[in-house]
């Protein structure tokens, strides 16, 4: 079962969806605060995808700012090499394996670069890769 499926053997498809609605949540908390307008869109995009496949607009890459490639990037980084209740965190080699298979349909090539760098990771993305955003 793919990591896009775990969520089946730990939520009911009326929770996986409850879930999901943090994004949204995230946007209407923040965009009550004056000056978080801007906060609160870039953080409730963080699980829009490069491709479209994301949620909760289904934003494309050229509708995701900088900023939200970069939490999302981060994001995802610690959703993977985290402890949670339902499996223990996974090293950080095999998590920037995992997350190097979604770079230019998740992951914008750039912030990857950047997160390998600061976890001392170095190793770039293929430059044919580059080319999918």
């Amino acid at each position: 079962m793919g990591r896009q499926n775990l969520h089946k053997l730990i939520y009911s498809l009326a929770e996986w969806e409850a879930v999901r609605r943090h994004a949204e949540y995230t946007e209407s908390i923040l965009g009550r605060f004056k000056g978080f307008a801007e906060l609160a869109r870039i953080s409730a995009a963080h699980h829009e995808r490069l491709d479209g496949a994301g949620y909760p607009r289904g934003l494309k890459a050229n509708a995701i700012v900088q900023e939200t490639r970069i939490i999302t990037t981060a994001d995802i980084f610690d959703a993977i090499t985290a402890e949670r209740p339902y499996r223990n965190a996974i090293p950080l080699d095999q998590a920037l394996d995992i997350m190097r298979k979604t770079v230019g349909t998740a992951l914008d090539p750039d912030c990857f670069d950047a997160l390998c760098s600061c976890v001392g990771a170095g190793g770039s993305i293929s430059t044919d890769t580059r080319g999918r955003t």
